[in-house]
C-alpha cells in the first residue's frame, strides 16, 4: 500500500492511504522511511483507532508508539485533529501541503470541541481556554478531556487554560512564544496531557516534551504506561 502510494505520488498524484493506526505505520515503516519520507512525497497517511481505540482486539491492533515512530522521519508532518469537524477543516489543507503527512484520529464518535468558523492551519495551535497559572496542553481527542478537566477546576474556583495543538510536528513555537507572561515572566507550571489510552511514553515523546519545556521554562507532570507495556 505504501509502496504503491509512493509510485503514484512520483507521477504527480496526492495519495491518501488509510487503515487502523498500527497497520499504515509499523507494518509500512520501511516503505514510509525509504519511499515516502526520503523523497518527501505528497502522501497522506490516515490512521483510525489510535492508542487503545481497538482495545478488545489486543496488542496487534494497538498503536501506542506511532508518535515516536512517525516523528523520527525527518520530512513527516504529524496532525492529530480533536474531532470530526476539525478533520473536515484539515482535509483541504493536506492538498496544499508539500510533503508527507501522518493524520492520527480516534475511533470516532468523539465530542466536537472545534469551531468550524475559526481558520485552521497545519502547524498552528488553538487556544480553547485563555492561558492561566495552570494551563493544559493537549492534542487530538485528549483536548476534549483537557476541557473537561479545566471545567472541573473552574467550578472549584481554579482558572485553567487549555491549548490544543492539532499539529504535533512541527509544534507551533510562535504560539508558545506569544505568551511571554507564561513562558518567561511568571513561569507558570504547564501540564502536558499524556493518556495511556492514547500513547505510551517513549524516547521521542519525551523529546517532544523536552522541546516544549525548553520554551516554557517550567515543569512537566505526566502519568503514563510503563515502557514495557504491561
Amino acid at each position: 500500500m505504501a509502496g504503491l502510494a509512493s509510485g503514484l505520488a512520483l507521477k504527480g498524484f496526492h495519495v491518501f492511504i488509510y487503515s487502523i493506526a498500527n497497520f499504515p505505520t509499523f507494518r509500512c515503516a520501511e516503505q514510509i522511511r525509504n519511499d515516502i519520507d526520503y523523497h518527501s512525497l505528497p502522501v497522506t497517511i490516515v490512521s483510525v483507532g489510535s492508542g487503545l481505540g481497538y482495545g478488545n482486539l489486543g496488542y496487534t491492533h494497538h498503536s501506542l508508539q506511532d508518535y515516536a515512530l512517525m516523528r523520527s522521519f525527518p520530512n513527516m508532518t504529524i496532525v492529530s485533529p480533536s474531532d470530526a469537524q476539525e478533520m473536515k477543516c484539515l482535509m483541504p489543507e493536506t492538498l496544499k501541503w508539500n510533503g508527507p503527512i501522518y493524520i492520527r484520529m480516534g475511533k470516532g464518535g468523539d465530542p466536537v470541541i472545534s469551531d468550524k468558523n475559526k481558520e485552521f492551519g497545519i502547524g498552528k495551535g488553538v487556544i480553547l481556554n485563555p492561558p492561566e497559572k495552570i494551563t493544559l496542553i493537549a492534542s487530538g481527542i485528549m483536548s476534549a478531556k483537557a476541557i473537561e478537566a479545566a471545567n472541573i477546576l473552574g467550578a472549584k474556583g481554579i482558572p485553567c487554560g487549555v491549548v490544543h495543538f492539532p499539529t504535533i510536528k512541527p509544534i507551533d513555537v510562535e504560539m508558545l512564544l506569544r505568551y511571554p507572561s507564561i513562558l518567561y515572566e511568571l513561569i507558570f507550571p504547564c501540564y502536558i496531557c499524556i493518556d495511556p489510552k492514547v500513547h505510551g511514553i517513549s524516547i521521542e515523546q519525551r523529546g517532544l516534551a523536552v522541546e516544549v519545556l525548553q520554551l516554557l521554562r517550567s515543569l512537566v507532570k505526566d502519568r503514563y504506561f510503563n515502557e514495557a507495556y504491561t
